[in-house]
This record gives structure tokens, sequence and C-alpha cells, in this order.
């Protein structure tokens, strides 16, 4: 098993596997974009990176993944009802917006 947090590693994992893997979490933008360009984001993964570091001090490497997925997804969506085609452009913004929500849904979250 693969985690970012040392603490389930060494209790609820380590009792649930043989082997757990203790993974940093990323906190350069360097790092989060080769994440990016490996997993085939390759035209948009520096600035994407640079939005996601932007926004997270440090974060794990499937958070990142997910965020990707999803501004993916709604850039996705997006094609379907106004017949454009996808692009990294539209990807990018995608991910902003995904950052707002996810700042508005920590205010309220807070308050």
């Amino acid at each position: 098993a693969t985690t970012s947090r040392s603490d389930a590693a060494c209790v609820t994992l380590h009792e649930l596997f043989e082997e757990t893997l203790v993974v940093p979490l990323l906190t350069e933008i360097s790092s989060v974009e080769k994440l990016l360009f490996d997993s085939g984001y390759e035209k948009e993964a520096l600035d994407m990176a640079i939005l996601i570091t932007d926004k997270f001090e440090s974060i794990g490497i499937k958070s990142v993944l997910r965020l990707a997925e999803r501004a993916s997804a709604t850039a996705q969506m997006i094609t379907q009802i106004d017949g454009s085609k996808i692009t990294g452009e539209g990807r990018n913004n995608a991910l902003k917006d995904i950052l707002d929500d996810f700042s508005g849904d920590e205010a309220v979250a807070s308050s």
C-alpha cells in the first residue's frame, strides 16, 4: 500500500498489508509538473502545476491526479454542451474554477 500519511502507514495500513510505502507530499512546482506530465497532461502540466501549488503548500499524489481528472472531466462536459473542442486552456480554466470552489467550500466549512 502507499500513502502520504505516516500515521496511517504506522497503524491502519501496516496491519492490512505486508508492505507500506510512505510517499512524501509534493511541495515543488517541478514535482507536480512531472507527475502531471507523466500522467498524460503534457502540454498543460506546467500551468496546472502552478495553479495547484499556488493553492496548496503541500499535496498528495492522489489529490493532484484527482484534481487533474476532475478538470478534464469538467472541460469535456463543457465541450459537449457548447460543441467546442477540448483544449489545454479549457482544462486550466476548469481547474481554476475547481480550486476557487475549494476555497469557497473551506470558508463555509470553517464558519
